[in-house]
């Protein structure tokens, strides 16, 4: 029977092609010439304009200034043989196939050197870079394959990549994983490839000990000036609750909820919200009730929010307050009238919202039982319910996040344009009206380039650019609309007099342990 393998990464240390076009470029620098035709169709291939051929065509198109490609391509393989790894010479076979996506005509002088039966790779010109024949990858490589060996069976399929070979390796009777020079046996049917690199076990692992640190703070150096539980019996509240966890979730590991049951749980927790809401109504004050009073006063007086003095010094409210103006605006057209009630049901809303969206981001990452365990955890959740009479930034900016996070996880897992495009965009939207609410909701578009970066290989850079774009425009926009209404409405000598620099609150968090400090305030 026939060993396969493909090429660059498996049996080859590092990529054949890449190393074929730096070693002609240090040859001949004409090859630069054709330097914008490849930035052009890189550009092309990113934005979905083109398909892979066209741009590796564009790639390869250097071919055109090299007179004497055979002559490269023999010195090429005389400098570069060593590169075959060496458990493949271990084990090598006369009847082996090396099966790549790579130009064949780079390729073919291997099956002489290396005493194989074939080399099959994309059919390409060597003259001019242009294909003459489909990309030798995926389904295409068992088509090229029968083409030639017709109903000859392939003992084992070598491959440095699964996502791209993973056709291939099932088509086999054996599957090997190819890393470095380790080589395993794996079951390509239960195999799921570790998309886990160094990037994201630093990212994780400084993020736990932050996350900690502040953790241990909170349990044992609190200075709420609410009386608080002792240090260890948090610690052995935290034991029980996650007692009730592990109980919960093996009950829901062997019972499925019905649906009505979740609908009715679902209805109960907003009963309890309202209630909550009718019992503990408290008058605005602070922050909440200087961004409430200014709307309200807009709304009865014609007031203009930007006469407010509150909103020289606090800016980063602005946008919550307009948010309420055209809210209210509403309902008086509508003659309701009891604007703090309404602006409570709006907060209920939108905690509500945050729920359902969260419900969809678990439901794409977990199974049913998980989802279902996250969702009764939000459910029992108390801020859920005892900041429903405070409609300020923190709630009513939470859905926006959440949503964002679940439009991107569409992106990641559509293939089409166009559906990367529209979910980018509302992902985009969503975060951006979050920032304008509460700008630190930022920080879920860091998050997600961060994500984007460290899995680049996976989701490829023409999905990294054009998520990044799309979800980036829409954010720029909404922020972009408070320093227009913030430079148009203001007094800007004010502004710079009486507003707060970013040095205040690094100055608030710095002194002891970074509670509020009023002497910061009046500084």
């Amino acid at each position: 029977m026939i060993n396969a393998y493909d090429f660059d990464g498996t049996i080859y240390d590092g990529d054949s092609s890449v190393d074929f076009y730096l070693f002609c470029l240090k040859k001949n620098k004409k090859v630069l010439l054709q330097l914008p035709i490849q930035i052009w169709g890189t550009i092309l291939y990113i934005f979905g304009i083109i398909e892979k051929t066209a741009f590796k065509e564009k790639i390869f198109s250097f071919l055109k200034r090299i007179d004497n490609v055979d002559d490269y391509i023999k010195e090429f393989w005389n400098k570069n043989e060593k590169k075959i790894k060496p458990w493949y010479l271990e084990q090598k076979k006369s009847t082996d196939v090396i099966i790549s996506a790579s130009p064949e005509f780079l390729l073919n002088p291997l099956k002489k050197k290396l005493k194989i039966d074939r080399v099959i790779a994309t059919k390409t010109n060597k003259k001019t870079g242009i294909f003459e024949s489909k990309n030798c990858h995926d389904y295409e490589k068992i088509k090229r394959y029968e083409e030639i060996y017709k109903d000859k069976k392939i003992k084992a399929f070598y491959s440095d990549s699964v996502k791209a070979d993973r056709a291939m390796l099932e088509y086999a009777d054996e599957a090997y994983l190819v890393k470095g020079d380790k080589v395993s046996k794996i079951d390509i049917k239960n195999y799921q490839e570790n998309t886990d690199n160094i990037l994201i076990k630093i990212f994780l692992g400084a993020f736990f000990i932050v996350f900690l640190y502040i953790f241990l703070n909170v349990i044992f150096n609190n200075e709420s000036p609410i009386p608080k539980c002792n240090g260890w019996q948090s610690v052995i509240a935290l034991i029980l609750y996650s007692v009730f966890v592990y109980i919960l979730y093996k009950l829901l590991s062997k019972v499925k909820l019905p649906k009505i049951i979740k609908l009715i749980a679902l209805l109960l927790f907003i009963g309890i919200q309202l209630a909550f809401a009718y019992i503990f109504v408290v008058e605005p004050t602070w922050d909440f009730g200087a961004v409430y009073n200014s709307a309200i006063m807009h709304i009865n007086d014609g007031l203009k929010v930007y006469n407010n003095d509150y909103f020289y010094r606090y800016s980063n409210n602005l946008g919550i307050e307009i948010i309420l103006i055209a809210y209210y605006k509403i309902l008086s057209l509508l003659h309701i009238k009891s604007y703090l009630k309404m602006g409570i049901l709006l907060n209920i809303i939108m905690i509500d919202l945050s729920i359902l969206f969260l419900r969809g981001v678990l439901k794409q990452l977990f199974e049913e039982k998980r989802v279902d365990l996250f969702t009764i955890l939000m459910l029992i959740f108390t801020p859920f319910v005892t900041y429903v009479p405070i409609f300020y930034t923190d709630t009513m900016s939470i859905p926006f996040a959440i949503a964002g996070v679940y439009f991107y996880l569409k992106v990641i897992e559509n293939k089409k344009l166009k559906e990367i495009i529209l979910y980018s965009v509302l992902s985009g939207i969503f975060i951006g009206i979050g920032s304008f609410i509460k700008f630190t909701v930022v920080i879920v578009f860091i998050a997600i380039v961060v994500f984007q970066v460290v899995n680049i290989k996976r989701l490829k850079i023409k999905k990294f650019m054009i998520a990044v774009l799309c979800l980036g425009l829409p954010i720029i926009f909404f922020n972009s609309l408070i320093l227009i209404y913030q430079n148009t409405k203001f007094d800007a000598k004010r502004i710079d007099k009486e507003s707060f620099p970013y040095t205040h609150w690094l100055m608030m968090g710095t002194y002891g342990k970074g509670a509020y400090n009023h002497s910061d305030v009046e500084y």
